[in-house]
């Protein structure tokens, strides 16, 4: 984490919550259980599914928002995240960003994360769930991203 990174955790209460869902080791289970948290993360949805076997990326950052006091879009739809809040011309750390995910057999795929920084080889970290099956930072092409969004009451 840069010194940065670092200082401006501190003033953003749902990147703390981020942060402390990736410490605790949030990821699925294998088989037929499932990880009661990512269960807990889809019930602030609309789509209340049961299973961790569902994509919850939107389920997780609804869950981090509606904790640090946020409404949230409720929608695990990812590019629900895209009519929310105010939008942000270019990314700052802590935002939601939202990609496009590429699937021929489902235009309206995408994925939803906190943004967290530029690295050196056109990509950017984020901090979201459902991130290799788990919260975790973790790098997404820049060229994928569709919009960045902050909270219309937080707005920077």
């Amino acid at each position: 984490m840069t010194a940065a990174t670092a200082s401006n955790l501190g003033t953003l209460p749902w990147m703390q919550i981020a942060q402390a869902f990736e410490r605790m080791g949030v990821i699925e289970q294998p088989g037929t259980k499932h990880h009661p948290l990512i269960l807990w993360f889809h019930q602030q949805t609309s789509l209340k599914a049961t299973t961790d076997e569902v994509p919850w990326c939107s389920a997780f950052a609804c869950a981090v928002m509606e904790m640090a006091g946020h409404k949230s879009p409720r929608s695990a739809a990812a590019r629900d995240w895209l009519k929310w809040g105010k939008p942000l011309d270019k990314p700052a750390f802590g935002c939601i960003v939202v990609f496009d995910r590429a699937d021929p057999s489902n235009k309206s795929a995408a994925h939803v994360a906190f943004w967290w920084g530029d690295r050196a080889d056109n990509r950017v970290d984020v901090l979201g769930g459902n991130q290799s099956n788990k919260v975790c930072v973790a790098p997404y092409d820049k060229s994928d991203a569709i919009g960045y969004r902050w909270p219309a009451v937080a707005f920077p």
